[in-house]
C-alpha cells in the first residue's frame, strides 16, 4: 500500500471534485483491499502468502467494490444517516451510486499500489506486475499528500460559501435522529462475523504436530578438496533492502585433525552488492569483508568453529543451519521425518519436517519446512530444498511475518 491512511488523500480529492459520490462507499472502498494484508500478517504470519494477492488486482477491486458499495448503501438506508446527509448536503443515494463510488475507491487503491510491490498481480489471475517501478517509490505517497491538501482546500472553500450546509448542520440533532438500534446491531454483527471468522481460521491453521522424530545419519558429507559452492541471496522484502543482493562462496580448503577427529575445513566468503546507486544506512559501496571458517566432521557432519566462541572450538550446528549451506541434520533426512533441535546457548529451537521430494533444476531434493523459535517465540519459517545425493542446500526461502523475506539459491559448484 502506500501506508493505508494515505489512500484517503486521493479519495478526499475525488469527493471534493465529484461531490455527488457516496462518501462512505468511496472512503471505505479506498482502504478495504488492505484487509488482505492485515489478515495475513495477524492470522497467517510466516505463511508465505503475498500481502498483495488477489484482492490487490482489478478483478479483486471489482468484487470488493460491489460488496462494499452494497453494504454501505444498506447501512445508509437503515441507519438514518442517508436522510441526514440528504438534508445537510443535498445528497441523494442509490445502490448504483454507492457501488460506483466504492469501485472508484478500490480502483484508486490498486493504481497507487501497483508501482510499488513485486508481489502484486494487477491482472490476476494472470501473474506479474507490469506497473512495477514505472515511477519512483515516493511518487504515490506524494500524490496522496498533494491530493489530501488540495481536496481539503476545495471542501473548505465550498462549505464556507454554502449557507445551506451551515444553516442545516446541527450535530446534536443529527446524532439524536440516527437509528441507534440498527447502528449498534450492524457493528455488533460485523464484529461477530469478522472476529469469529478470524478466530476460526487462526485455530484451523494452527499446527499441533509431534516433532519427536529422531535424526539417524544415513549419508556422509561428500566434499572434495578444492570444491567451491556459489550461492546468491535475493532480498525481496519491501523497502530499501530490495536494492541489493548477497553472495556466498564456500570453498573446501582441505582436511585437518582437531582434538582427534578429522574435519573438512570450509571457508565462507560473504559479500553483498548494490543493484543500483542506492544508499542503505549510509553505506554506498559494495561490502565484501566477511570471511568465516567452518569445520565439518568427515563422518557425521558435526560443525565446529570459532565463530560463535572465538576462544575455543565450539559446536556450531545451529549457526551452520542459519548459514544454510550444509548442516549435519541434512545427513539424516528421510520421508515424513519430523524432528526438533534446541540450542540453549543461543536460546533458539528449530522444529522441522520433511514435506516430500521435489526436483529443482533436474536435481532431486528433499523439501524441508523449518520453524525457527527464539525464546519460545516463532521468528521465521524457512523452506529448504536439500540435494538427496550430496546433502547440500540447493534453495532456501525465508518467510517473515510480512511474507517472503529473502530467497537463496545455488548458482554453481
Amino acid at each position: 500500500m502506500p501506508f493505508t491512511p494515505f489512500h484517503f488523500g486521493i479519495t478526499l480529492l475525488l469527493f471534493a471534485v465529484l461531490p455527488f459520490l457516496d462518501p462512505l462507499s468511496l472512503f471505505v472502498g479506498a482502504v478495504i483491499p488492505d484487509i488482505e494484508g492485515i489478515t495475513i500478517v495477524f492470522i497467517f504470519p510466516y505463511s508465505g502468502l503475498p500481502l498483495h494477492g488477489p484482492f490487490h488486482s482489478f478483478l479483486g477491486a471489482i468484487v470488493l467494490g460491489v460488496i462494499t458499495g452494497g453494504t454501505s448503501y444498506l447501512f445508509l438506508k437503515h441507519s438514518g444517516l442517508r436522510n441526514i446527509l440528504d438534508e445537510t448536503l443535498s445528497m441523494s443515494f442509490t445502490l448504483k451510486k454507492s457501488i460506483a463510488s466504492a469501485l472508484l475507491g478500490t480502483f484508486s487503491h490498486i493504481i497507487l499500489d501497483a508501482p510499488l510491490y513485486r508481489d502484486m498481480s494487477p491482472f490476476w489471475p494472470l501473474t506479474g506486475n507490469l506497473f512495477l517501478n514505472v515511477v519512483s517509490p515516493f511518487t504515490p505517497y506524494l500524490i496522496c499528500v498533494i491530493s489530501f491538501i488540495t481536496g481539503l482546500a476545495i471542501l473548505l472553500i465550498r462549505f464556507r460559501h454554502s449557507e445551506q450546509f451551515i444553516n442545516r448542520l446541527n450535530f446534536t440533532n443529527s446524532v439524536s435522529r440516527l437509528n441507534w438500534r440498527f447502528v449498534t446491531s450492524f457493528f455488533l454483527i460485523m464484529f461477530v462475523v469478522i472476529g469469529g471468522a478470524a478466530v476460526s481460521l487462526f485455530f484451523l491453521f494452527q499446527e499441533n504436530e509431534n516433532f519427536s522424530g529422531t535424526l539417524l545419519i544415513n549419508k556422509q558429507p561428500q566434499f572434495e578438496v578444492g570444491q567451491k559452492f556459489f550461492y546468491r541471496t535475493n532480498n525481496i522484502s519491501v523497502g530499501f533492502s530490495e536494492y541489493y543482493y548477497a553472495e556466498d562462496i564456500f570453498t573446501v580448503n582441505g582436511t585437518r585433525e582437531i582434538n582427534g577427529p578429522e574435519y573438512y575445513e570450509v571457508i565462507r566468503n560473504y559479500s553483498f552488492h548494490f543493484i543500483e546507486d542506492h544508499v542503505i544506512y549510509g553505506i554506498t559501496d559494495d561490502v565484501s569483508n566477511l570471511v568465516e571458517n567452518f569445520y565439518y566432521n568427515v563422518e557425521n557432519g558435526t560443525c565446529i568453529g570459532k565463530t560463535v566462541n572465538p576462544g575455543s572450538y565450539s559446536n556450531e550446528d545451529s549457526y551452520a543451519t542459519d548459514v544454510a549451506f550444509f548442516a549435519p541434520w541434512m545427513l539424516g533426512l528421510e520421508e515424513n521425518l519430523k524432528w526438533e533441535m534446541n540450542d540453549e546457548d543461543s536460546y533458539r529451537s528449530y522444529k522441522s519436517k520433511v514435506l516430500g521430494r521435489e526436483k529443482v533444476s533436474s536435481i532431486s531434493c528433499f523439501k524441508v519446512k523449518m520453524q525457527v523459535f527464539y525464546k519460545g517465540n516463532l521468528r521465521e519459517v524457512r523452506n529448504y530444498w536439500i540435494d538427496c545425493e550430496r546433502r547440500i542446500m540447493i534453495e532456501e526461502e525465508v518467510l517473515g511475518r510480512f511474507g517472503v523475506d529473502h530467497y537463496k539459491y545455488l548458482v554453481e559448484t
